[in-house]
Order: C-alpha cells, then sequence, then structure tokens
C-alpha cells in the first residue's frame, strides 16, 4: 500500500485537541464492563457471553490475570464452535493506559488496524477496553473510507495495519485483491 496525496485522514492530534475545551482522556470514555475469557474455553461459550452483554471484544487474560490478547466478534464467527479461544484470539497484545489521550488512542488504532484497545492499570489490571465506536461517539475518529473503514467495502472490522498516509482496507479485500492478481497471473486469457 502506497499513501494516496490529499486522501483525508484524521485530524493531526493538535488540533483536535484546539476543537476541544481540554484534551478528553481514554479514563473518561472506556468501558468497564468486560467479557473476560481464558485461552482453553470454547468459542462459542465465550460468543455466548458476549453477545448477552452485547459487547464485541473479549479480553483474553491468562489463569493468572495477566493480558494475553483480544478476540473479537469476527473472530468467533470464523472459527469452528469448538475451538479454543487460544486458537483464535488475536495475541498482539496492544494495550493503553488510563490517562493516554483519546487522539492518541485513535492514532493507534489506525496505526494497527485494531478495533479496541484494553486498558491497563501500571500492574497490569485490566481497567476496561476503549473501541473504535467510544472514538468515532466523541469525534476522534472520522468514520471514513480508507481512514477507519476499509476503502473498498467499508468494513470497520477486520483492517490491516498501515503507515501514516496510506489507505486503509480490510483484510477481506486485501485477499480478495491478492487472488485477483494472482488468477490474471495464471492465464484467465480467452
Amino acid at each position: 500500500m502506497t499513501p494516496v496525496p490529499g486522501f483525508p485522514r484524521s485530524p493531526p492530534a493538535s488540533a483536535l485537541e484546539d476543537d476541544l475545551a481540554r484534551p478528553v482522556h481514554v479514563w473518561e470514555v472506556m468501558s468497564t464492563e468486560l467479557v473476560t475469557a481464558v485461552p482453553d474455553e470454547f468459542v462459542s461459550d465465550v460468543h455466548q457471553r458476549a453477545r448477552r452483554a452485547d459487547v464485541h471484544h473479549v479480553i483474553v487474560v491468562h489463569p493468572t490475570g495477566i493480558l494475553m490478547g483480544i478476540l473479537c466478534g469476527c473472530d468467533m464467527e470464523r472459527v469452528w464452535p469448538d475451538a479454543r479461544v487460544g486458537a483464535a484470539m488475536t495475541g498482539r497484545s496492544l494495550f493503553i493506559g488510563p490517562g493516554v489521550r483519546l487522539v492518541e488512542a485513535a492514532e493507534t488504532m489506525e496505526r494497527y488496524g485494531v478495533g479496541a484497545l484494553p486498558v491497563l492499570a501500571l500492574d497490569g489490571r485490566q481497567l476496561g477496553v476503549v473501541t473504535r465506536s467510544d472514538l468515532r461517539r466523541h469525534g476522534v475518529l472520522p468514520g471514513l473510507r480508507g481512514v477507519d473503514r476499509c476503502a473498498s467495502c467499508g468494513a470497520t472490522h477486520g483492517l490491516c495495519p498501515r503507515e501514516v498516509g496510506e489507505i486503509c482496507f480490510c483484510r477481506a479485500c486485501e485477499e480478495a485483491a491478492r487472488r485477483s492478481t494472482e488468477d490474471d497471473l495464471v492465464g484467465g486469457g480467452d
């Protein structure tokens, strides 16, 4: 992926803070009602708990309480119901602290293509989770295709990591484009 000149991006952090009366921090908007799971649980059980709690992201913790990863609703729908959480979760343990400004959380989500960030205390305890939806509600993510939605299909889940200034695509659209290119190379002539 290459940067596209003039493509709309999220405003820089300084511009957003100028528009706000004061900086807003993650602790002010994060959800503290967490659904957690351990790696040995069945995905189907965790998915039912998440639906009952009306959450899309589940925090995966070691039995000792240490953050291991995150499991989103998309992950849970893609695997067999008898799959284990540990096999379906995203193991990159990106997280933030409660004192991080919302604009910094938005920059992290855009950069790494994640839809939620666990919020941890200094001692590693899970305090909450902040999601892309939380940031849109507070005006720090624009909800624009190519910025925090797939430029092709408009999806908000399964976004790929990217560099600053690059257009955002979801994994499904990138895979479809890759397959299309490979099909052309293999010999789709008439």
